[in-house]
Protein backbone atom coordinates (compact mmCIF):
# COMPACT_ATOMS: atom_id res chain seq x y z
CA UNK A 1 0.00 0.00 0.00
CA UNK A 2 3.01 2.58 0.72
CA UNK A 3 4.10 1.82 -2.87
CA UNK A 4 0.74 2.52 -4.36
CA UNK A 5 1.01 5.80 -2.27
CA UNK A 6 4.17 6.64 -3.51
CA UNK A 7 3.51 6.52 -7.01
CA UNK A 8 0.26 8.73 -6.53
CA UNK A 9 2.26 10.88 -4.64
CA UNK A 10 5.07 11.61 -7.58
CA UNK A 11 2.23 11.89 -10.23
CA UNK A 12 0.41 14.70 -8.01
CA UNK A 13 3.47 17.12 -7.12
CA UNK A 14 4.70 16.23 -10.62
CA UNK A 15 1.26 17.56 -12.43
CA UNK A 16 0.67 20.31 -10.09
CA UNK A 17 4.38 21.36 -11.28
CA UNK A 18 3.47 21.70 -14.55
CA UNK A 19 0.21 23.62 -14.29
CA UNK A 20 -2.02 26.57 -12.83
CA UNK A 21 -3.77 26.82 -9.78
CA UNK A 22 -7.41 25.89 -10.52
CA UNK A 23 -8.64 28.76 -8.67
CA UNK A 24 -7.07 30.82 -10.91
CA UNK A 25 -8.61 28.84 -14.25
CA UNK A 26 -11.53 31.63 -15.60
CA UNK A 27 -13.35 30.78 -18.46
CA UNK A 28 -15.19 33.96 -19.52
CA UNK A 29 -17.38 32.41 -22.25
CA UNK A 30 -18.57 29.64 -20.19
CA UNK A 31 -21.92 29.86 -17.66
CA UNK A 32 -20.66 29.33 -14.21
CA UNK A 33 -21.90 26.32 -13.14
CA UNK A 34 -20.47 24.92 -16.47
CA UNK A 35 -17.14 26.38 -15.44
CA UNK A 36 -17.86 25.18 -11.99
CA UNK A 37 -18.33 21.63 -13.02
CA UNK A 38 -15.62 21.67 -15.48
CA UNK A 39 -13.10 21.60 -12.24
CA UNK A 40 -14.37 18.40 -10.94
CA UNK A 41 -14.35 16.30 -13.85
CA UNK A 42 -10.97 16.00 -14.49
CA UNK A 43 -7.16 16.75 -13.24
CA UNK A 44 -4.71 18.71 -13.54
CA UNK A 45 -6.90 21.60 -14.33
CA UNK A 46 -5.63 23.72 -17.51
CA UNK A 47 -6.08 27.17 -18.09
CA UNK A 48 -8.29 28.52 -20.77
CA UNK A 49 -4.89 29.45 -22.91
CA UNK A 50 -3.82 26.06 -23.10
CA UNK A 51 -7.08 24.31 -23.99
CA UNK A 52 -7.74 26.84 -26.68
CA UNK A 53 -3.78 25.40 -27.81
CA UNK A 54 -5.16 21.64 -27.89
CA UNK A 55 -5.14 20.14 -31.59
CA UNK A 56 -5.06 16.65 -31.20
CA UNK A 57 -5.78 14.58 -28.28
CA UNK A 58 -4.94 10.94 -27.33
CA UNK A 59 -7.60 9.07 -25.59
CA UNK A 60 -5.87 5.61 -23.44
CA UNK A 61 -7.26 2.74 -21.53
CA UNK A 62 -4.49 0.93 -19.76
CA UNK A 63 -5.76 -2.78 -18.80
CA UNK A 64 -3.38 -5.36 -17.30
CA UNK A 65 -2.90 -6.77 -21.40
CA UNK A 66 -3.60 -4.45 -23.36
CA UNK A 67 -3.50 -0.53 -23.96
CA UNK A 68 -6.21 1.01 -26.39
CA UNK A 69 -5.54 4.20 -27.84
CA UNK A 70 -7.72 6.63 -30.09
CA UNK A 71 -6.20 10.28 -31.44
CA UNK A 72 -8.69 13.21 -32.19
CA UNK A 73 -8.10 16.15 -33.82
CA UNK A 74 -10.27 18.33 -31.83
CA UNK A 75 -10.37 21.49 -33.96
CA UNK A 76 -10.92 19.34 -37.52
CA UNK A 77 -12.86 17.25 -35.26
CA UNK A 78 -12.08 14.33 -36.95
CA UNK A 79 -10.88 10.26 -35.48
CA UNK A 80 -7.52 9.84 -36.48
CA UNK A 81 -6.81 6.66 -35.72
CA UNK A 82 -7.14 3.92 -33.41
CA UNK A 83 -5.19 0.58 -31.76
CA UNK A 84 -4.02 -1.60 -29.43
CA UNK A 85 -0.64 -2.49 -27.60
CA UNK A 86 -0.41 -5.92 -26.14
CA UNK A 87 1.28 -5.76 -22.74
CA UNK A 88 3.08 -9.10 -21.43
CA UNK A 89 1.19 -11.28 -19.32
CA UNK A 90 3.70 -11.65 -16.79
CA UNK A 91 4.40 -8.06 -16.34
CA UNK A 92 3.74 -8.61 -12.64
CA UNK A 93 7.50 -10.78 -12.68
CA UNK A 94 9.86 -8.41 -14.39
CA UNK A 95 12.38 -6.80 -13.03
CA UNK A 96 12.16 -2.58 -12.38
CA UNK A 97 14.74 -2.20 -15.03
CA UNK A 98 12.69 -4.34 -17.71
CA UNK A 99 9.24 -2.66 -16.71
CA UNK A 100 10.86 0.84 -17.64
CA UNK A 101 12.01 -0.57 -21.24
CA UNK A 102 8.61 -2.54 -21.67
CA UNK A 103 7.17 1.47 -20.71
CA UNK A 104 9.67 3.25 -22.82
CA UNK A 105 8.65 0.70 -26.11
CA UNK A 106 5.14 0.85 -25.73
CA UNK A 107 5.45 4.85 -25.84
CA UNK A 108 6.63 4.11 -29.20
CA UNK A 109 3.70 2.62 -30.05
CA UNK A 110 1.36 5.12 -29.49
CA UNK A 111 0.08 7.92 -31.48
CA UNK A 112 1.74 11.87 -30.90
CA UNK A 113 -0.66 13.96 -28.93
CA UNK A 114 -0.59 17.71 -27.21
CA UNK A 115 -2.49 15.89 -23.96
CA UNK A 116 -3.14 12.02 -23.46
CA UNK A 117 -6.24 11.13 -21.63
CA UNK A 118 -7.46 8.82 -19.16
CA UNK A 119 -9.58 7.56 -16.34
CA UNK A 120 -8.06 8.00 -12.78
CA UNK A 121 -7.27 4.79 -11.37
CA UNK A 122 -9.48 3.72 -9.40
CA UNK A 123 -8.05 1.21 -5.87
CA UNK A 124 -10.14 -1.71 -5.87
CA UNK A 125 -10.86 -3.07 -1.98
CA UNK A 126 -9.16 -5.91 -0.11
CA UNK A 127 -6.95 -8.07 -2.41
CA UNK A 128 -5.04 -11.26 -2.17
CA UNK A 129 -0.90 -10.76 -1.77
CA UNK A 130 -1.23 -11.55 -5.80
CA UNK A 131 -3.38 -9.59 -6.99
CA UNK A 132 -1.58 -6.52 -4.63
CA UNK A 133 1.38 -7.94 -7.05
CA UNK A 134 -0.42 -7.41 -10.04
CA UNK A 135 -1.61 -3.56 -8.84
CA UNK A 136 1.34 -2.73 -7.55
CA UNK A 137 3.32 -3.36 -10.90
CA UNK A 138 0.56 -1.64 -13.00
CA UNK A 139 0.40 1.13 -11.27
CA UNK A 140 4.47 1.15 -11.56
CA UNK A 141 3.83 0.98 -15.69
CA UNK A 142 1.17 3.58 -15.67
CA UNK A 143 3.50 6.07 -13.09
CA UNK A 144 6.42 5.13 -15.78
CA UNK A 145 4.08 5.60 -18.97
CA UNK A 146 2.72 8.60 -17.61
CA UNK A 147 6.10 10.22 -16.39
CA UNK A 148 7.82 9.30 -20.07
CA UNK A 149 4.46 11.00 -22.02
CA UNK A 150 5.11 14.08 -20.00
CA UNK A 151 8.60 14.49 -20.60
CA UNK A 152 8.48 13.79 -24.24
CA UNK A 153 9.11 15.93 -27.02
CA UNK A 154 8.36 13.89 -30.45
CA UNK A 155 6.10 16.41 -30.91
CA UNK A 156 6.71 20.11 -32.12
CA UNK A 157 4.18 21.39 -29.00
CA UNK A 158 5.31 22.56 -26.05
CA UNK A 159 3.34 20.29 -23.78
CA UNK A 160 2.58 16.87 -23.84
CA UNK A 161 1.78 15.55 -20.51
CA UNK A 162 -1.36 13.54 -19.32
CA UNK A 163 -4.56 14.39 -17.92
CA UNK A 164 -7.01 12.22 -15.86
CA UNK A 165 -10.74 11.92 -16.28
CA UNK A 166 -13.00 11.53 -13.12
CA UNK A 167 -13.37 7.70 -13.11
CA UNK A 168 -16.32 6.27 -15.38
CA UNK A 169 -16.87 9.98 -16.54
CA UNK A 170 -17.29 8.86 -19.88
CA UNK A 171 -19.26 5.83 -19.20
CA UNK A 172 -22.05 8.22 -17.44
CA UNK A 173 -21.66 10.54 -20.34
CA UNK A 174 -22.63 7.73 -23.11
CA UNK A 175 -24.88 5.93 -20.85
CA UNK A 176 -22.45 2.92 -20.40
CA UNK A 177 -22.26 2.64 -16.79
CA UNK A 178 -24.53 0.01 -14.72
CA UNK A 179 -23.37 0.05 -11.30
CA UNK A 180 -20.11 0.21 -11.16
CA UNK A 181 -19.23 -1.64 -14.44
CA UNK A 182 -19.00 0.05 -17.89
CA UNK A 183 -20.52 -2.25 -20.71
CA UNK A 184 -19.26 -2.65 -24.13
CA UNK A 185 -18.49 0.52 -26.31
CA UNK A 186 -19.14 -1.67 -29.64
CA UNK A 187 -22.49 0.09 -30.51
CA UNK A 188 -21.73 3.84 -29.52
CA UNK A 189 -19.00 3.17 -31.39
CA UNK A 190 -20.43 1.90 -34.41
CA UNK A 191 -22.70 4.56 -34.34
CA UNK A 192 -20.23 7.35 -34.76
CA UNK A 193 -18.63 5.48 -37.65
CA UNK A 194 -22.32 5.56 -39.47
CA UNK A 195 -22.63 9.20 -38.05
CA UNK A 196 -26.32 7.72 -35.86
CA UNK A 197 -24.54 9.30 -33.38
CA UNK A 198 -26.94 10.99 -30.93
CA UNK A 199 -27.31 14.89 -31.45
CA UNK A 200 -26.36 16.07 -28.39
CA UNK A 201 -22.95 14.98 -29.38
CA UNK A 202 -20.56 17.02 -31.11
CA UNK A 203 -19.91 15.23 -34.71
CA UNK A 204 -16.65 13.55 -35.83
CA UNK A 205 -15.41 12.53 -38.82
CA UNK A 206 -13.57 9.28 -38.73
CA UNK A 207 -10.29 8.64 -41.04
CA UNK A 208 -10.60 5.37 -42.70
CA UNK A 209 -7.16 3.95 -41.38
CA UNK A 210 -9.11 4.27 -37.62
CA UNK A 211 -12.36 2.22 -38.93
CA UNK A 212 -9.73 0.05 -40.76
CA UNK A 213 -7.81 -0.47 -37.30
CA UNK A 214 -10.81 -1.15 -35.10
CA UNK A 215 -12.45 -3.51 -37.31
CA UNK A 216 -9.55 -5.93 -37.45
CA UNK A 217 -9.36 -6.24 -33.90
CA UNK A 218 -11.00 -9.03 -31.48
CA UNK A 219 -13.76 -8.17 -29.65
CA UNK A 220 -11.28 -7.70 -26.50
CA UNK A 221 -9.17 -5.08 -28.64
CA UNK A 222 -12.70 -3.30 -29.44
CA UNK A 223 -13.90 -2.73 -26.09
CA UNK A 224 -10.17 -1.45 -25.68
CA UNK A 225 -9.95 1.16 -28.85
CA UNK A 226 -13.34 1.91 -27.63
CA UNK A 227 -13.16 2.95 -24.46
CA UNK A 228 -9.94 5.11 -25.28
CA UNK A 229 -12.18 6.69 -27.70
CA UNK A 230 -15.18 7.86 -25.68
CA UNK A 231 -12.68 9.21 -22.90
CA UNK A 232 -11.17 11.41 -25.69
CA UNK A 233 -14.23 12.71 -26.91
CA UNK A 234 -15.59 13.23 -23.51
CA UNK A 235 -12.24 14.69 -22.51
CA UNK A 236 -13.44 17.19 -25.58
CA UNK A 237 -16.79 17.76 -24.76
CA UNK A 238 -16.39 18.75 -21.69
CA UNK A 239 -13.26 20.64 -21.36
CA UNK A 240 -12.46 21.99 -25.00
CA UNK A 241 -15.89 22.31 -26.38
CA UNK A 242 -18.51 22.64 -23.02
CA UNK A 243 -21.04 21.17 -24.57
CA UNK A 244 -23.66 22.40 -22.80
CA UNK A 245 -25.99 20.04 -23.73
CA UNK A 246 -23.32 16.78 -22.03
CA UNK A 247 -22.77 19.26 -18.95
CA UNK A 248 -26.45 18.50 -18.93
CA UNK A 249 -26.98 14.91 -19.45
CA UNK A 250 -24.36 14.17 -17.37
CA UNK A 251 -26.66 16.14 -14.57
CA UNK A 252 -29.29 14.26 -15.15
CA UNK A 253 -27.70 10.68 -14.49
CA UNK A 254 -26.06 12.08 -11.17
CA UNK A 255 -29.67 13.46 -10.05
CA UNK A 256 -30.79 9.70 -11.07
CA UNK A 257 -28.57 7.94 -9.48
CA UNK A 258 -29.14 9.98 -6.23
CA UNK A 259 -32.86 8.78 -6.16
Amino acid sequence: MKLMKKVFNVLNLHFRSCYTNPKNVRNKEAPDKIEKDIKQYYFPHLSNEKIEKITNIVGLNIGSNYIGFAKVNTVNKKIMNMGTVLLPENKHKLKITDLYLLAFSTLQLCPEGDHYILDEFKKSGKVDNTQFLVQSTRLQFIAMLMTLFNSNRRSENEHCTTIFLKPHLSGRLFNLLIGNEIVSSKKIVNEIFSGTFPSKFTTFETCHEAILNYKKGNSIEKDFMGDALLTALTFAELIIYKNKKCYDSLYRVSKKSEK
